[in-house]
C-alpha cells in the first residue's frame, strides 16, 4: 500500500481478496444492526490505521469503495445473490453522507471509519471470546473452539479404521493419488506404518474418506515442497532438512514444550522474524513442515490438535504475505494436524484492525478459533489463562515464564 510518484500502487484482485471479502462477510450481520458508532472523536493514530485498511479496499484510489470493488471481493469469496443484497444493505447502514450528496452505492472513508468504530462491530468481535470466561476450570475447550469431540480409541477401532483407510486409498482414482503411489514405491516403510496412517485418521476424527483425501494431498504437497530428491527422505535435520538450517534457526515456528489444560500442544509463531532477504521462502516452508511434524510426535496433540500463539509483525510492510500463503496452503487439508485455535497477542494497531477483519472473513466456525488479545501483559495473560494456557507456556516478553531457546531445541534434536 505504497504511493509511488503520486500514484497509488495497484494491487491485484488476488492480493486484495482477503481484505475485500471482509465487506461481504461483515454484511451478514450488518443487516440486523443500526450503525451506532462512538461519538468520541477518533484519534489521529486511529484514523491513520483505518486509512491503511480503507486503501486496501479502494482499488482504483478514487477515495470511495464502490460496488464494483465490493462485488470483486464478494465474488472471490464465493458470494451468492443474497450476499450481494447484504452488501448493499451494509453500504446504506453505515453511510454518513446524505444520498443526494454522494452515490448511494459507495462507501466513503468516513463511512468506513464509522463502521470500524461502531459499538455493534466491537461487540461482534468480542462475542465468543467471553464464552471461556464463564466456564469453570474443568470445562472442556472443545465446545468453545467448536471442535468435534475426540472419540475413545480402542485397539478394535484403530484396526478397523486403518483397514478402511487402506481400502479407501485403493478405490481412489489414480490421478488423485500420484504422489501417494510414488511414496509407496520409494518409502514403503513410512507409507505402510500404522502410526503414520493413524495421524491422518486422528486429524479427521476417524472420518475415513476425509483422512484418505488428506493423505493423498499430503504426498502431492510433500513432493512439491521438498522436491523429488528429498520428499521421501526422513523429515530430520540430517535428512530432508539438511539444507534448511538458516530458515530453521530464525525461529519463525517454535514448539513451547507445553500444552493447554486439555492436552493440546502449544506452538509459537513469530511473524516479527520475517525478512525474505534472510531466507528462501521455500526453505521457511520446509522448516514449518519440520516443526509441525515435531509437534505431531505427541499423541495427545494428534488427537486434540494444536494451539498457536502468534506474535505479529511490528509493521505491515514487514509481513511476508507470500510466505504466509505458502504456509496456509500446507496447513489447509494437507498436514495431519488439527488447528484448534489461533491466539494473536499484542498486535500493533494496524495489525489489530486487519486481524479483526480476518476474523470476520473466516466465518462462524473458524471464528471460534481465532482470537486477538491486546492490552497490558497482565490482561493478555488473564485472557490466555481463560483458554487453558498457563503463564508457564507464555514467553517472557509477554510477561510469562517461558524462556524460548530455539537453537538449543534444534541442537538437542540434532544430537538425539
Amino acid at each position: 500500500f505504497q504511493l509511488s510518484e503520486g500514484k497509488r500502487k495497484v494491487l491485484s484482485p488476488t492480493s486484495t481478496t482477503p481484505y475485500l471479502a471482509f465487506l461481504s462477510h461483515i454484511a451478514l450481520f450488518s443487516i440486523t444492526m443500526t450503525s451506532q458508532y462512538s461519538k468520541e472523536e477518533a484519534t489521529e493514530e486511529e484514523l491513520a490505521t483505518y486509512k491503511v485498511a480503507f486503501d486496501a479496499y479502494d482499488l482504483n484510489g478514487d477515495g470511495v469503495i464502490d460496488m464494483e470493488e465490493l462485488q470483486l471481493g464478494l465474488e472471490k469469496a464465493g458470494g451468492k445473490s443474497r450476499m450481494r443484497a447484504s452488501v448493499f444493505s451494509l453500504v446504506h447502514a453505515v453511510k454518513d453522507t446524505p444520498k443526494e450528496d454522494a452515490p448511494t452505492e459507495t462507501l466513503s472513508f468516513d463511512d468506513f471509519a464509522n463502521l470500524m468504530r461502531s459499538k455493534e462491530l466491537e461487540e461482534f468481535f468480542e462475542k465468543g471470546q467471553t464464552d471461556a470466561n464463564s466456564n469453570d476450570e474443568t470445562a472442556s475447550l472443545e465446545s468453545i473452539y467448536g471442535q468435534t469431540p475426540t472419540p475413545e480409541e480402542t485397539p478394535t477401532l484403530i484396526e478397523e479404521k486403518i483397514k478402511e483407510l487402506d481400502n479407501e486409498m485403493k478405490k481412489m482414482p489414480e490421478k488423485k493419488k500420484k504422489g501417494y503411489k510414488e511414496a509407496k514405491e520409494k518409502c514403503p516403510d513410512l507409507v505402510n506404518d500404522h502410526d503414520f496412517k493413524l495421524m491422518f485418521l486422528r486429524c479427521e476424527v476417524f472420518n475415513v474418506q476425509a483422512a484418505a483425501h488428506r493423505l493423498a494431498r499430503y504426498w502431492d504437497k510433500r513432493i512439491e515442497v521438498f522436491g523429488p530428491e528429498k520428499a521421501f527422505l526422513p523429515l530430520t535435520l540430517e535428512g530432508a532438512l539438511k539444507d534448511d538450517h538458516v530458515a530453521l534457526s530464525i525461529g519463525h515456528q517454535q514448539l513451547t514444550g507445553h500444552k493447554d489444560k486439555d492436552g493440546r500442544g502449544i506452538v509459537f509463531l513469530d511473524f516479527s522474524t520475517e525478512d525474505s532477504s534472510k531466507y528462501e521462502r521455500s526453505s521457511l516452508l520446509r522448516a514449518f513442515w519440520y516443526v509441525i511434524h515435531a509437534a505431531l510426535e505427541d499423541t495427545e496433540t494428534q488427537k486434540r490438535g494444536a494451539v498457536g500463539l502468534f506474535r505479529a509483525v511490528t509493521r505491515l510492510s514487514q509481513w511476508d504475505a507470500r510466505a504466509s500463503k505458502m504456509i496456509a496452503d500446507s496447513g489447509r487439508g494437507v498436514l495431519p494436524i488439527r488447528a484448534a485455535a489461533m491466539h494473536v497477542c499484542h498486535p500493533p494497531p494496524i495489525i489489530d484492525v486487519l486481524t479483526k477483519v480476518t476474523k470476520v472473513l473466516l466465518g462462524a466456525k473458524l471464528r471460534k478459533r481465532f482470537y486477538v488479545h491486546a492490552g497490558s501483559n497482565e490482561h493478555v495473560l488473564e485472557k490466555l489463562a481463560d483458554y487453558g494456557i498457563s503463564h508457564e507456556a507464555v514467553p517472557t516478553f509477554w510477561g510469562g515464564k517461558l524462556i524460548l531457546d530455539h537453537q538449543k531445541w534444534l541442537d538437542e534434536r540434532s544430537n538425539s
